[in-house]
C-alpha cells in the first residue's frame, strides 16, 4: 500500500507539472500571436492621431473629426448627460472634446483586444485544467482499483498461508504423535521381559518351597522305620 501511495504521489506531481508546463507554452503561443495585432493597432492608432491632427488645421477636417466623434458616441459617451444633440454640439465647438472622443475611443480598442487575448488564454487554462482534473481522478481511480486488488491478494496471500500454516502443524501433530507411540511401544516391549522375569523368579521360588517341603517328608519318613 506504502509503495502505491507513493507511485500515486509521483503520477498526481507528474500531471500537474506537465499541465502547468502545457498552460505556460499556451500563454506563450497566445501572446505571441496577439504580439503582431497589438503592434498594428498601436500603429493603427498613431496614423489616426496624425490623421486628426493634420484635419485640425482646416475646419472641414474639425467637422470630420466632429462627425467621427459622433459617429463612435455609443462606444465613446455611453453615460453622457447630454444626449445625442447636446453631444453633437460638443464635439463640433470644443477641439479639447474632439481629441478626448479620439483617445478615448483608442483606449476602448486596447481593452476589446486585452480582453479577447484573456479571454482566448482563459479558454486555454480551462480546457488545460478540465484535461488536467480528467487525469487527476484517472490516476486516483486507478490508484483505488489498484489498492482493492493488492487487498484482495493480500487476502488470498493470508489465507493460503494459514492454510499452509495449518497444515505444517497437523504435520508436525502427526510427527509428535507417531514418536509418542513409538516410545509408549519401547516402554510397554521393555516391561514385559521385565514382568516375565519377575514371574519366573517366583515360580522358582514357589518350586523350591516345594522341593523343600518333599525334602522334609521323606526325612521324617525314614526316622520312623
Amino acid at each position: 500500500a506504502q509503495s502505491l501511495e507513493w507511485r500515486l504521489k509521483v503520477e498526481l506531481k507528474d500531471i500537474n507539472r506537465q499541465a502547468d508546463a502545457a498552460i505556460h507554452r499556451a500563454e506563450d503561443l497566445i501572446n505571441k500571436q496577439y504580439e503582431p495585432e497589438r503592434t498594428d493597432q498601436a500603429a493603427q492608432h498613431f496614423k489616426e492621431r496624425q490623421d486628426f491632427e493634420k484635419r485640425e488645421e482646416r475646419i472641414a477636417g474639425k467637422i470630420q473629426n466632429a462627425f467621427s466623434a459622433i459617429r463612435h458616441r455609443g462606444e465613446i459617451d455611453t453615460d453622457s448627460a447630454r444626449g445625442a444633440v447636446g453631444d453633437a454640439f460638443n464635439y463640433l465647438t470644443n477641439r479639447k472634446a474632439r481629441a478626448e472622443a479620439l483617445d478615448k475611443l483608442h483606449r476602448i480598442k486596447d481593452r476589446q483586444l486585452s480582453r479577447a487575448q484573456r479571454e482566448e488564454l482563459g479558454a486555454a487554462r480551462n480546457k488545460i485544467n478540465a484535461d488536467r482534473s480528467a487525469l487527476l481522478s484517472q490516476a486516483k481511480s486507478g490508484f483505488n482499483s489498484d489498492r482493492m486488488a493488492m487487498l484482495e491478494r493480500h487476502a488470498k496471500d493470508k489465507k493460503k498461508m494459514k492454510a499452509a500454516w495449518d497444515a505444517r502443524t497437523d504435520e508436525r501433530k502427526r510427527a509428535f504423535d507417531t514418536v509418542v507411540k513409538k516410545a509408549q511401544v519401547k516402554k510397554s516391549a521393555k516391561a514385559r521381559p521385565e514382568q516375565e522375569s519377575q514371574a519366573r523368579k517366583d515360580f522358582k521360588r514357589a518350586a523350591e518351597r516345594a522341593k523343600r517341603k518333599r525334602s522334609r517328608g521323606k526325612g521324617r519318613t525314614r526316622t520312623r522305620d
